[in-house]
């Protein structure tokens, strides 16, 4: 046979390599179009094994493979994408595309038989979810194109030496591996998202089409050239560039429609979507699964049904998306499962969406069984995703976030963007990316969600959220200081200790965000909060209703003009507190369905503000000075009305023992520790103070005689740091800091500036304390507050709810009653720990209806300063460690107040006597006229030169009964207090016009 094609082409004057041609197959063979329908028929696993089985029988010269393989690369790793592999994904999409490379110009040796015209076989490929608005014209090129491989004339290499390689010709789908190039371009762009401007791959394969020669110059081929260099243009984000490339590519020769225009509408219409003109957005991918079906093109197809369906919840569009059902339809008589899936999927969104839950999950039924891969697939975890919705709105929410815990668990390693991130990360670590595009490219990956990515996909930006990215987090503040762009270095230390309050929540900030936009009061709420509560209220009826109740319920309970005595609760409030109750839980259960749907939200708690913002919220005089340790290296930052700085404060083995030497002396080492008169006097506390002065304040540059106000974030170590009692290092004579300013200290810098607005009025306050002394037989603390708080309640132990509740119904909330804070525990700690009483764990403080205590003391809490830290000095901690000292402060103090706290007052190790109390009563009297950091500054200053009773404090050793009272100088007694306050105070005269405002018709 062989021999007669010979013949033949010698009488008809061919060259021998160009005559074998003619008796090859084309390429890529009939084996690849049955992968890619193995593909999207969802079996994944065997599409697999049919591309490493082309790859394996590809063509190879003399030096590597030829271009046949770009197409199975390319497909392999389209296929282990949709798998959810996306690094096995990447390195197939980097074969494709360097062997592209290696032959660029190959569209040169095609030999183009005929010119396209136009398909005259009718309207037998009109999709049947609709037909075109832009009245194509079909084209056709029949005869093939043939490549060739090699040198017709290797007379040089001969002579000259070097690789000598007879000229072949190869019968090959042009059209396939243009098709395949391209999408192995867009589709690694996406998965390198803004890395991909600074990859040196996806730079070299732009320079490729930029610099020219990729094929035949005034050719109707161009438009395959166009379509390549749009996407790739577009893969650097440069989009105004890239479109007039890919208008180009929709028609051969400026006419017809072929068979790569429904990938140039794609493209086109993922741009536009991403500039918000939905409208464009949607008839160009509408047009593009028109064009693709035309030419059987499911890849183009499928995706174009995945973005237009994002594009249409996007742009708020009511209604069901237009082609689903036929889509869906045709898909399954095609048995493709994939694609199909794809249909179920968006339809089932639809109906949760409209809460036609029955339909919903006979739908959701068929996505994921019989004998294909999806259910392992990110396409399975979205289906996941809304089944686990399906079991919140059934009442099963334990069943439900178990569902979700594992479908998040997935998605994480599903996600392009923590993919984007660990190669961010191991890029700058192994010098493949420079400080400063790494100071590019972090900023970018690490910020929160945007309205659109939460409406686009809800699962993956959690799954992103609870992604623990420290290590990524940590180089890009390294980069930013590096850089001196200390600016950047903060946001980013912002961002990254809002990240880690995200971590500990089960819907990383989404369920916090839902539940603060639906029930906090409207003056709480930014403006776009107030436009997401709209939506919300719209999107989620039910949801909206249980948050309206918890309101007027609360509401009604606090208009009571007595709600708790010493005789516990009345039957009826009790009635009535149990139905707020049920109301929450209600709200909890139907939470979480609101949090996976596709609702654009901001992350409102904790609160971001561009540094710029908060620089202006900072008063005359105020500056603030943020802590934050990269692995155990602690850094200081500080930001003031016209500067900001940063300095390296040390490790945390050095912090450690400075920290723990001051503590003993001030502390003393355990809870039974009692103090000698000779003990109260000594000052022997203030050489470790000067040594942890230096070492904290050193670097900051402070000139504290210019300082009226010091707000402290702490981190790690430093939230056990008593920076009152921090001797002034530019002082003539020694004092300490608490004599030259305020402090006041926050968990975030956002939330230590977040509301300059005055507080409402206190028209109650809650007081839970130890009881009645054994030796006095009076209740010392209930004696302390008794006159001098507004309103005060008793609230006793014993009432069958959850003692949350209780708190969530007084404006001011007291607590002397002991309880452990210590690192690892946070979440079973119980700010108002009533005995006999279950639940009120800092998880359920989170969930408190909003509207409760504004102002808190919580006068009883253990800390690890008592004990100086030990586990810290014992043995290095790392400062990442979920335990470390100081992170169970963080947590605590970001609980209280994501549930509407301004100012809580804690211990880091109470006295345990009535000059405790003493001390707080007379910081809440000056909270009525004075901010918080003020009012603890003149409580500490008046109280401290008090006489103290041995009798009523029992810490105290008596002593000689001669000897002169002590008094109450020594930081034991007041620099244990941890004051976390927003900015804002409330004074009598505004709270009268508040009032009246409020009763005013």
């Amino acid at each position: 046979m062989i021999q007669r094609v010979l013949l033949a082409a010698m009488l008809l004057g061919l060259s021998p390599a160009l005559a074998r041609a003619q008796g090859r197959s084309s390429v890529p063979p009939p084996a690849h179009q049955a992968a890619i329908e193995q593909l999207y028929r969802g079996d994944y696993s065997r599409a697999e094994r049919a591309f490493n089985n082309l790859l394996r029988g590809g063509i190879k010269t003399v030096q590597a493979r030829w271009i046949d393989s770009i197409c199975y690369h390319a497909m392999l790793g389209e296929t282990y994408y949709l798998a959810g592999d996306n690094p096995s994904a990447m390195r197939q999409f980097d074969l494709a595309l360097e062997l592209y490379l290696a032959n660029r110009t190959w569209l040169t040796t095609i030999e183009f038989r005929q010119d396209p015209r136009p398909d005259q076989s009718g309207p037998t490929h009109i999709a049947p979810w609709g037909a075109s608005t832009r009245r194509p014209v079909a084209s056709r090129i029949t005869g093939g194109f043939l490549a060739s491989i090699g040198r017709i004339d290797n007379n040089t290499q001969a002579q000259q030496g070097g690789v000598v390689q007879a000229a072949q010709f190869w019968p090959i789908d042009a059209v396939e591996v243009v098709r395949t190039t391209a999408w192995a371009v867009r589709r690694r762009a996406q998965l390198l998202g803004p890395l991909a401007a600074h990859d040196p791959l996806h730079k070299d394969v732009l320079e490729s089409y930029s610099r020219g020669g990729v094929g035949p110059r005034g050719h109707w081929s161009q438009a395959w050239v166009e379509l390549q260099w749009g996407v790739a243009l577009a893969g650097s984000g440069r989009d105004d560039d890239a479109l007039p490339h890919l208008q180009r590519a929709v028609l051969l020769g400026g006419k017809f429609d072929h068979a790569l225009t429904g990938l140039a509408l794609l493209a086109q219409g993922e741009i536009v979507m991403a500039k918000g003109d939905h409208a464009a957005a949607a008839a160009l991918l509408g047009e593009a699964s028109i064009a693709a079906y035309a030419y059987d093109d499911v890849s183009v197809i499928d995706e174009a049904l995945r973005l237009g369906y994002v594009n249409h919840r996007l742009s708020g569009g009511g209604g069901p998306f237009p082609p689903l059902e036929e889509a869906g339809m045709w898909a399954e008589r095609q048995q493709l499962d994939h694609v199909a899936a794809r249909a179920r999927v968006c339809r089932a969104d639809e109906l949760l969406a409209i809460r036609d839950l029955g339909v919903a999950t006979k739908t959701l039924g068929r996505v994921g069984t019989g004998r294909n891969d999806i259910a392992g697939s990110p396409l399975g975890a979205q289906a996941a995703r809304l089944r686990a919705m399906g079991r919140f709105l059934t009442g099963d929410t334990d069943g439900g976030y178990a569902l979700l815990a594992d479908t998040l668990d997935a998605q994480r390693r599903f996600s392009s963007r923590n993919l984007q991130i660990a190669l961010t990360t191991q890029r700058f670590d192994t010098g493949g990316l420079s400080p400063r595009v790494a100071s590019l490219v972090y900023p970018e990956l690490l910020a929160d969600p945007t309205p659109d990515e939460w409406g686009a996909d809800p699962l993956d930006a959690i799954a992103v959220l609870t992604t623990d990215h420290r290590g990524a987090l940590d180089r890009a503040i390294a980069t930013a200081i590096g850089r001196r762009k200390i600016d950047e270095a903060i946001e980013l230390v912002e961002l990254a200790k809002r990240r880690r309050f995200f971590r500990s929540l089960p819907l990383g900030g989404r369920g916090a965000a839902v539940r603060r936009t639906l029930g906090a009061p409207p003056e709480r709420l930014t403006s776009d909060e107030r436009l997401e509560r709209q939506g919300m209220r719209l999107g989620h009826p039910e949801l909206a209703e249980a948050s309206t109740s918890i309101r007027e319920l609360a509401e009604g309970l606090r208009d009571e003009k007595t709600l708790f005595t010493a005789d516990g609760l009345e039957s009826d409030l009790l009635k009535r507190i149990k139905q707020l109750g049920a109301a929450v839980e209600r709200r909890e259960s139907l939470l979480p369905v609101a949090a996976l749907a596709r609702e654009q939200s901001t992350l409102g708690f904790p609160p971001h503000a561009p540094l710029e913002v908060l620089r202006e919220r900072l008063a005359d005089g105020q500056v603030a000075v943020v802590y934050h340790a990269l692995g155990d290296e602690y850094y200081g930052f500080l930001l003031s009305k016209d500067d900001e700085h940063a300095w390296r404060v040390g490790t945390g083995a050095e912090l450690s023992p400075e920290l723990s030497d001051l503590l003993e002396a001030i502390a003393g080492g355990g809870q039974q520790k009692t103090w000698t008169y000779e003990e109260l006097g000594s000052d022997a506390w203030l050489e470790p103070a000067e040594r942890l002065s230096q070492r904290l304040l050193e670097g900051s540059r402070l000139d504290f005689s210019q300082v009226t106000s010091l707000v402290v974030v702490p981190d790690g170590l430093v939230w056990h740091a008593p920076f009152e009692l921090l001797p002034v290092a530019d002082s003539q004579e020694t004092r300490l800091l608490i004599d030259e300013t305020t402090v006041q200290s926050a968990p975030t810098l956002g939330l230590s500036l977040s509301d300059p607005r005055r507080g409402r009025q206190v028209r109650r306050t809650g007081v839970a304390t130890r009881g009645v002394s054994r030796e006095d037989e009076v209740d010392v603390a209930w004696e302390a507050y008794a006159d001098r708080a507004p309103s005060p309640e008793p609230i006793v132990s014993g009432a069958p709810v959850s003692p949350t509740l209780l708190a969530s119904l007084v404006d001011q909330l007291i607590v002397a009653i002991p309880s452990d804070l210590m690192p690892g525990s946070t979440g079973d700690w119980r700010p108002l720990p009533l005995a006999q009483s279950k639940g009120g764990e800092l998880a359920d403080w989170i969930r408190m209806p909003f509207g409760g205590p504004e102002r808190l003391v919580l006068g009883g809490v253990h800390t690890a300063a008592q004990s100086m830290l030990k586990p810290s000095r014992r043995r290095g901690r790392s400062a990442n460690a979920a335990t470390r000292p100081g992170d169970e402060l963080f947590f605590a103090t970001c609980g209280l107040m994501a549930s509407g706290a301004r100012t809580a007052m804690l211990t880091r190790w109470p006295t345990e006597g009535e000059f405790d109390d003493e001390l707080s009563a007379q910081f809440l009297l000056g909270t009525d006229r004075l901010p918080a950091a003020e009012a603890w500054r003149r409580s500490v200053l008046i109280s401290r030169d008090a006489r103290l009773n041995p009798r009523s404090e029992p810490r105290i050793d008596a002593g000689d009964a001669d000897e002169e009272l002590p008094e109450a100088r020594h930081p034991f007694f007041w620099a244990g207090r941890l004051l976390i306050d927003d900015g804002g105070f409330l004074d009598a005269e505004d709270a009268e016009t508040e009032a009246s405002k409020a009763e005013s018709p």
